[in-house]
């Protein structure tokens, strides 16, 4: 009975592990004017929308039941900081601002937080990055069904946490 305890113990972090690997290629996704860069996963959609003051680029995945926003606000630093973007999102989504906790992906410092609440009155979840780069604003966030949310968890990181500086050819 021990050893059969014993050896349930040694496989279970192979098991964990399994359940948690994300699935799929990804690609790079370069935005040389932001010198920014990210990981998508290859099968996911873009849509771009570009205004005189703004760059979003938001992916869906191929059933439509996750969302990644990539935006960046130029010149909008001066005007909003991370943590007021981040508190203007989470009240979209009809809940109270958690406080952010710093982050900081390949020198780029944001302020992560999550949260769940309402978008037009579905339950979602989200998990948003931000960060004053470059003189602009940039709001990266990942929002599903919490069912969703929590049954892609793995992949949400991947994404979220591939965050670089792109520094152009050679990287």
């Amino acid at each position: 009975m021990i050893r059969l305890l014993c050896l349930f113990l040694l496989l279970l972090p192979l098991g964990a592990r399994a359940q948690i690997e994300p699935e799929g290629p990804l690609q790079w996704v370069r935005l040389p004017q932001y010198q920014l860069q990210y990981h998508v996963p290859a099968d996911w959609t873009p849509v771009r929308q570009i205004t005189d003051s703004s760059l979003v680029v938001t992916y869906f995945n191929p059933d439509h039941t996750l969302r990644f926003v990539a935006g960046k606000v130029q010149n909008a630093a001066a005007r909003t900081t991370p943590a007021e973007a981040l508190a203007q999102l989470a009240r979209q989504y009809g809940v109270t601002p958690p406080p952010p906790v710093p982050a900081a992906y390949d020198g780029v410092q944001f302020l992560e937080t999550a949260g769940t609440g309402r978008l037009d009155g579905q339950p979602q979840r989200y998990q948003a990055l931000a960060a004053e780069h470059r003189g602009h604003l940039l709001l990266v966030y990942i929002t599903g069904a919490p069912e969703v949310f929590v049954a892609h968890q793995a992949e949400v990181q991947r994404i979220l946490h591939s965050m670089r500086t792109y520094r152009g050819r050679g990287r």
